[in-house]
């Protein structure tokens, strides 16, 4: 789980999210991100995320959920000016790596770069 204060000091965001994002096509290699989580996992991810249990019962629900919160960006100069806007905005741009997951066969998508 990224933690924003303690990460931000040694590792840059758009890296972390590479990372991420290899890291990610490895494991759906080998797993369907429609299998439920165990039972453990799911309480892990509710108490790292502060999210409900309902909300990540599995990879796919978990994305989802995610994208629902993920700030609204309408690239107005008021927005721009907001101090908090570099923040938003990169949260976007890293999402845009996972927006793909629900689609089958992503890893082949991402390698091929279609």
């Amino acid at each position: 789980v990224f933690n924003k204060c303690h990460n931000y000091e040694a590792f840059e965001p758009l890296r972390i999210s590479s990372l991420c994002n290899e890291y990610l096509n490895t494991l759906l290699d080998h797993y369907d991100i429609q299998t439920l989580f165990p039972s453990d996992v799911e309480r892990w991810l509710c108490h790292r995320l502060s999210i409900e249990p309902s909300d990540c019962r599995d990879g796919q629900r978990l994305i989802d959920v995610y994208r629902k919160r993920l700030p609204q960006l309408n690239n107005k100069l008021s927005n721009i000016l907001d101090p908090t806007y570099n923040d938003r905005l990169l949260e976007t741009l890293a999402f845009e790596k996972y927006s793909l997951l629900q689609v089958p066969h992503y890893h082949e998508l991402v390698c091929n770069g279609n």
